[in-house]
């Protein structure tokens, strides 16, 4: 393992004086408050997200009476680009961008709507004569539909703007930013089994919701109805696929936010003393939840104390977002928090930047409210309710991968990687995951010189086999690879449909295959029926037009159009 040591910590304009944070390899580069912005209940900053653009990087910060676009590209020197806003006190902001334009609903005492700035301008320079144009200007107010809202989110690669929260009579209210950004063109507003959503994370037209309220949790909605309908479809309704309900976790609160990646979903319950959670979506109608995890920074003998009984009040997350094998959580009093996720059944705290110090208990919501990994300078930005933006870094970096990948050769499957910088390590583990989701050790591999390492899996599965690298440091310390495939083809694994493209409801014949199952599955992996197979014929269920994966019961697969 490899630490970059020291912090940087210079003094800045409206930089706060920040003293005895408590860190650990997480780096401050740079931090900026503005102590005459209006502060009410302990509240002055909330929401923070991020923008980057022509190589330089920007934090746009939620306050109660203005989003700041402050420039972060040197941290040391943060810049103050444009204040803008229109309600004066607002203490719940949240933020998104998508392409050159950012979007913002605020909740409580406001009349805001839907917010829409144009960035397009944001490098400048600054204006200079009369009719020179503002490098962050609004250009739309949009009311129509709700004046206040919780939440907004965007699946950036489907373009869909969605609105959770606030005084709409509808849960969600769905916009399409595609035909022109600066003008989000609604779809609907929409009601779920759920009912009031807090927070929403989308991917791929799936909506991944936080119910808050005693019973609810967190559920999972089929969007595509709505957002992705079949050519000359009117849109539908959203469909829930499955539910993580209260009662299935421990330590469980008000179900308050979630991030996904992969199969797996991480969730907060913004609660004092719950836990975080993390869970196997993969199939949402059997939701797993695989491993419960916590800050505790203050070191409280009872963490799951919410105050009762004369208990000290336990720690309280917020937002947790995922990057890569880390989820990086707003953890108010403790700061900056983040978790390696790489083996969801036992998850570690990796560091820790404690922006809001002097504190002796976890009482009420001050701290860090919330966080932003994604720059492409690796960057990490948190906004301090009370002491404004921290620029950070992750310091730790375990051993550096280079490339990892799993290529199917003639008689086995070579699984390949390299290192690009080794310390203190004492080899590697190369595994398989099994059928049951289970990691299975295959082989030791010892350091080398030359950091190129090969392994051989001399007996793959039929069908797709996945691997990962668990890399043992000289302390104990285990740090995973990313996720690799390769496919193992048998001779039996050949087969074909036809007709495709297909009609829905058609009875289709299978090449190559007879007597067994086929599992019927969205592009994206949800599993839609099993099919059972008469001979050497199927049939179809009723099925929008799209594309699907038919998949055999070793992992072979087949492309099935609908028309």
């Amino acid at each position: 393992m490899r630490l970059l040591l020291g912090m940087v910590a210079s003094a800045i304009l409206f930089t706060t004086a920040l003293r005895g944070q408590i860190a650990s390899n997480i780096n401050l580069l740079g931090s900026w408050d503005d102590n005459t912005l209006a502060n009410i209940g302990g509240i002055q900053y909330n929401d923070v997200w991020g923008y980057a653009t022509g190589g330089r990087e920007y934090a746009l910060v939620g306050t109660r009476q203005y989003i700041l676009f402050l420039e972060v590209t040197n941290p040391t020197s943060i810049t103050e680009v444009a204040r803008l806003g229109v309600t004066a006190n607002v203490t719940w902001r949240d933020i998104k961008t998508y392409g050159s334009y950012a979007y913002s609903v605020s909740d409580g005492d406001t009349s805001d709507g839907l917010l829409v700035f144009d960035l397009t301008n944001i490098n400048g320079p600054d204006p200079v004569n009369a009719g020179d144009p503002p490098r962050v200007q609004l250009v739309r107010q949009i009311t129509s539909e709700f004046t206040k809202a919780h939440n907004v989110f965007i699946d950036v690669p489907s373009g869909i703007l969605y609105t959770v929260g606030g005084d709409s009579d509808k849960n969600i209210t769905v916009y399409d930013l595609k035909p022109d950004p600066a003008n989000p063109a609604l779809i609907g507003g929409y009601n779920v089994n759920g009912g009031y959503i807090h927070d929403l994370y989308v991917e791929n037209h799936v909506a991944y919701a936080s119910h808050t309220g005693t019973g609810k949790g967190h559920f999972i909605y089929d969007m595509s109805p709505v957002t992705n309908p079949p050519s000359g479809v009117a849109p539908g309704v959203p469909v829930e696929l499955g539910r993580l309900s209260h009662t299935e976790y421990a330590t469980y609160g008000l179900s308050h936010s979630n991030w996904k990646s992969g199969n797996y979903m991480v969730f907060a319950d913004e609660t004092h003393g719950t836990q975080m959670g993390i869970a196997d979506v993969s199939d949402p109608t059997d939701i797993d939840v695989l491993d419960r995890f916590h800050s505790n920074l203050l070191n409280i003998a009872n963490p799951f104390s919410n105050g009762s009984g004369g208990q000290p009040r336990g720690p309280i997350a917020h937002n947790p977002y995922i990057l890569g094998n880390y989820v990086y959580v707003s953890y108010y009093h403790d700061g900056l928090v983040v978790f390696d996720i790489s083996n969801p059944n036992n998850v570690t705290t990796v560091g820790y930047y404690d922006t809001f110090t002097g504190h002796s208990n976890y009482n009420g919501y001050r701290g860090m409210w919330g966080t932003y990994p994604y720059l492409p300078s690796g960057k990490i930005l948190g906004s301090d309710t009370q002491n404004g933006l921290f620029v950070m870094e992750l310091a730790i970096l375990p051993v550096d991968w280079g490339i990892v990948r799993a290529l199917a050769e003639k008689d086995d499957i070579l699984v390949h990687w390299t290192t690009l910088q080794e310390e203190n390590n004492l080899g590697f583990v190369v595994q398989r995951q099994d059928r049951s989701g289970r990691w299975v050790d295959l082989g030791q591999v010892v350091p080398e010189a030359d950091q190129d390492y090969h392994f051989y899996d001399q007996d793959p599965l039929p069908g797709d086999n996945l691997y990962r690298i668990v890399q043992i440091d000289a302390d104990g310390s285990q740090h995973y690879s990313k996720l690799v495939t390769a496919r193992w083809q048998l001779a039996t694994d050949s087969w074909t449909v036809f007709p495709s493209p297909a009609r829905s409801g058609q009875r289709l014949t299978l090449r190559g295959r007879v007597g067994t199952t086929l599992s019927l599955r969205t592009t994206n992996g949800q599993l839609l029926a099993q099919l059972p197979v008469r001979g050497d014929h199927f049939t179809l269920p009723d099925l929008p037009a799209g594309a699907y994966v038919l998949q055999d019961e070793f992992g072979g697969v087949q492309r099935l159009l609908v028309r």
